[in-house]
């Protein structure tokens, strides 16, 4: 039975993308039946013709594309980073099997295959490569059937894609020949995925395409074999998608711990925005897409930089990622830095910056200023104004909790507090966060020795 939960999140992701990303639908014409084929490509939302991107296609679009998508948009998110920026085509097949036209008997495509296989070869990603601004490195992407279509395209020395995404392969009995003749000029990665649910001949050719590739240790091909015990023929999608994308581009997604670079002596030779470019570059000559810094590339910098004190590098390193996100939040991760080396007023001045000039104002813009100020600056008044200003503008109940705190470090703030949560709770009508405030302001009161006012609230919160 499909599995019901990993369905809503089919479709949530689906939605997801519908509405974070531009589709392009369009066809193209395939001789052999004369007739068209639907193909969509899916652009980032910040899709910039200046950026190179990588490419990911999917055979059988009808099922799998939404959901590649909306995986492909979250990885590729540059505040994950996990996976490059990148550009999602769908390959819609009229009569499925048809189209592909797999001689299961004899291992290998019919006339009708190999249009097919021409179609892409020739027409959609020349297509896609003379439109967008594209890397060499391409990833295919099939299910089922459509697994063993996409291992037709690993041939020659220089194969189409680079890339190979495929859930509940079957194997050909031609396999051992075709990957006994590899012979790789260039690196390609290979991830199957199986699921413990599915047809057992299924699950006993991810087994067998494991032992073949590990004997053959075929020179430039890194493959993995990720096995789901409890996905089914159809569950192996929303469930294996993000796990191959993790492990396809997992070299892409490691980043170096600031700990590892100051042991191996890489700052006696370099800065530290050198080092982070050096581990970068080598994601760039293999994807070949423009450098940008990721928030992991950020928490590293911050790091290196607290250890060698350099506060101009910080200046640097947030104009790196002013220019990734193109707004305000470099102030925000130089506050942090600045704090962390003992700058505090010069922190400060880049939290206030990061609320005046960010387009994005959350719960952690105000909580670290409220706790510099608090524990830093020994300035409970400036601390409780912005705790106030936090309360007010988000409604979050963690701000009730801090001012309680500040109360414990700055007894003397008592009535400033507790003038703050009365305001809260006239200016509230959500019953949740008064019923938090009036228990706040039961302990107040009695922190303050009002024990009438005390029982008062702790009769309305009982």
């Amino acid at each position: 039975m499909l599995n019901f939960k990993y369905l809503l999140l089919y479709f949530s992701l689906a939605s997801k993308m519908v509405i974070g990303q531009e589709v392009i639908v369009d066809s193209l014409f395939f001789e052999e039946t004369q007739d068209y084929r639907t193909y969509k490509v899916c652009l980032p939302v910040d899709y910039d013709s200046t950026r190179t991107y990588q490419t990911i296609y999917c055979l059988d679009g009808d099922f799998l594309f939404n959901i590649l998508a909306a995986n492909v948009e979250i990885y590729a998110d540059p505040f994950i980073g996990f996976i490059p920026p990148t550009i999602v085509v769908g390959v819609f097949f009229d009569q499925r099997n048809d189209d592909m036209g797999i001689d299961w008997r004899n291992g290998v495509l019919n006339d009708r295959g190999r249009a097919f296989k021409e179609l892409i070869k020739e027409s959609l990603v020349p297509m896609v490569s003379n439109k967008y601004s594209v890397s060499e490195y391409r990833t295919i992407v099939g299910h089922s059937n459509s697994s063993t279509f996409a291992h037709f395209f690993l041939e020659g020395e220089s194969p189409l894609f680079k890339g190979y995404l495929t859930l509940s392969q079957f194997q050909l009995f031609t396999d051992v020949l075709n990957y006994s003749k590899l012979n790789l000029k260039n690196n390609i990665d290979l991830v199957a995925v199986s699921g413990g649910l599915d047809m057992e001949y299924r699950v006993e050719s991810g087994e067998v395409l494991e032992e073949l590739l590990d004997s053959l240790a075929i020179d430039k091909l890194v493959h993995s074999h990720v096995f789901i015990p409890n996905a089914n023929h159809l569950t192996i999608v929303p469930q294996g998608i993000p796990l191959a994308l993790e492990e396809l581009y997992k070299d892409y997604g490691k980043k170096a711990q600031a700990k590892d670079v100051i042991a191996a002596g890489c700052l006696k030779f370099q800065s530290p925005i050198e080092v982070v470019d050096s581990i970068n570059n080598m994601n760039v000559e293999k994807y070949g897409i423009d450098f940008s810094y990721s928030v992991d590339d950020l928490d590293l910098l911050f790091e290196l930089y607290v250890e060698v004190r350099d506060s101009v590098g910080v200046s640097k390193a947030t104009k790196i990622h002013a220019d990734l996100s193109q707004d305000s939040t470099e102030y925000f991760y130089e506050a942090q830095c600045l704090e962390m080396m003992g700058a505090h007023h010069s922190a400060e001045k880049s939290y206030l910056r990061h609320l005046n000039y960010s387009s994005y104002i959350g719960y952690w813009s105000y909580i670290r200023l409220v706790w510099l100020y608090a524990n830093k600056l020994n300035d409970e008044v400036s601390a409780i104004k912005w705790c106030a200003t936090g309360l007010k503008n988000l409604k979050d109940d963690r701000f009730i909790n801090e001012l309680v705190k500040i109360t414990d470090k700055y007894p003397e703030s008592l009535d400033s507090c507790i003038k703050v949560l009365h305001e809260y709770v006239a200016d509230t009508y959500s019953a949740e966060l008064q019923f938090t405030a009036q228990a706040s302001l039961a302990k107040l009161y009695r922190k303050a020795g009002d024990i009438e006012k005390a029982l008062y609230y702790e009769d309305l919160v009982r």
